[in-house]
């Protein structure tokens, strides 16, 4: 009976052993010893190192290699025969402007360039400018002379109240003006 009782306990022990325990040492995962564990901790880093100066590199190439715009500068600024009628602004503007292009990739064309004088965001003078082209870290200056003074038909109007700020204004000795150049500008890249 002890036979038989042996000979059933061995069948069940059989039947109740988990499926892993049955595979063979090929299948068994590997220890992962302290040399290997460093070893995977300094590439995981080398990883994130390499992956960190490749973007860096990257972003310093795009944002070099993008055009960077002109600078333009107003050297000096000259108002004369500054003059505030009934009904109209007489008055000469003679501006000297430094134009930059600080790129090392791009050249610009300007076309269409205008002198502007402006009045609290209205324009009240305008004059246009000879085209210019800027070479890759090239620099010009130019002169641009704004007059209101002779244009009788071609003078932009200005209401009543802003004739009598100017005259407010001119008693107490101070006109502030803005004074720009306005252009249709294209560039190109070379490399």
């Amino acid at each position: 009976m002890t036979s038989f009782l042996a000979n059933n306990l061995q069948t069940e022990n059989v039947h109740r052993i988990p499926v892993f325990f049955q595979l063979s040492k090929s299948y068994v995962p590997r220890f992962y010893g302290p040399r290997r564990i460093a070893k995977l901790i300094l590439l995981s880093l080398l990883l994130i190192i390499s992956c960190f100066i490749i973007s860096s590199v990257s972003m310093l190439f795009m944002v070099y290699s993008l055009p960077r715009a002109p600078v333009v500068h107003l050297n000096s600024l000259l108002v004369s025969n500054f003059h505030v009628l009934d009904s109209r602004l007489e008055a000469n503007w003679v501006a000297n402007f430094t134009i930059k292009n600080p790129s090392h990739r791009s050249v610009f064309d300007f076309k269409e360039m205008k002198g502007i004088v402006s009045y609290k965001d209205r324009i009240i003078a305008e004059n246009s400018i000879e085209p210019i082209y800027l070479g890759m870290n090239d620099q010009t200056t130019m002169t641009v002379n704004i007059s209101t003074t002779g244009l009788k038909g071609n003078q932009y109007k200005l209401k009543d109240r802003v004739m009598e700020e100017f005259r407010k204004h001119k008693e107490n000795g101070v006109v502030s003006f803005g004074v720009g150049i306005s252009s249709i500008a294209s560039h190109t890249n070379k490399v």
